[in-house]
């Protein structure tokens, strides 16, 4: 009689491990994720399977991996939906992928509903050279800035010596000018004047300008006399003419 029990609970257990599972039956829960789909190696995740059904049981799988199914009791807190919260500690890239859940009842585990819509879950290796891209971008920003500042400086001293140049050019042209009025002003000018029909020999005077006075000899002169200088000079011109 006992063996006979036994043959048949080992019976019941092959065939409920046979049993389909059929997906469809009940609305379809939802499913979200926290922190968010798009995270990176090794931070700690939680898949919610939630619905306004009394399910007590809900499924979570991966798309493509028969391998990785998840279940779990639903659990009930004050007016909020029935609910199960799945939570991966530490994630990989092989976990990208594409998740979903389904619920069932407990008194028919092989009934499932429809399936939730589809969550995909994306994790990138971990950013640790951002912070190398960074400085690398600050380095060139700083090489780009000190190049700028140094043509600006290269740029400004080369102007400030052509305005140098330029000065130092101007001030001895100004002194070259002066040193040539002075002379000519110390030389005496010669005019030439020939006085109409009172030199039948064709004397030609000369009219000599008196040269800047100097304060030892014309001092004691009064400004307004004029001294008017002629000399003579002989005309070699007419005498060859004579001859």
């Amino acid at each position: 009689m006992i063996s006979m029990l036994t043959m048949l609970l080992y019976l019941g257990l092959i065939l409920e491990h046979r049993t389909k599972i059929q997906a469809g039956a009940y609305t379809n829960p939802s499913l979200s994720v926290w922190p968010s789909s798009d995270v990176t190696s090794g931070v700690s995740i939680a898949f919610k399977c939630s619905s306004s059904m009394g399910f007590g049981r809900f499924i979570l799988i991966q798309d493509g991996k028969d391998s990785f199914r998840w279940t779990l009791d639903s659990q009930r807190h004050d007016n909020q939906p029935f609910h199960a919260t799945f939570v991966l500690d530490t994630v990989t890239p092989n976990h990208n992928g594409t998740f979903r859940c389904y619920g069932s009842f407990r008194n028919e585990p092989h009934l499932w509903s429809k399936s939730s819509d589809p969550l995909v879950l994306m994790v990138s290796e971990t950013k640790n050279q951002s912070p190398t891209h960074t400085e690398d971008g600050l380095k060139t920003y700083q090489k780009i800035l000190t190049g700028v500042l140094v043509s600006f400086l290269l740029l400004l001293l080369l102007l400030l010596l052509l305005i140098l140049i330029r000065y130092r050019y101007s001030c001895k042209k100004k002194a070259n000018a002066s040193v040539k009025n002075t002379q000519s002003e110390d030389n005496g000018e010669l005019d030439s004047w020939n006085p109409p029909d009172k030199d039948p020999h064709g004397i030609v005077y000369a009219q000599v300008k008196p040269s800047r006075l100097r304060k030892d000899t014309t001092s004691w002169r009064p400004k307004e006399t004029q001294v008017v200088t002629y000399a003579q000079l002989c005309s070699r011109t007419q005498e060859y003419d004579n001859r």
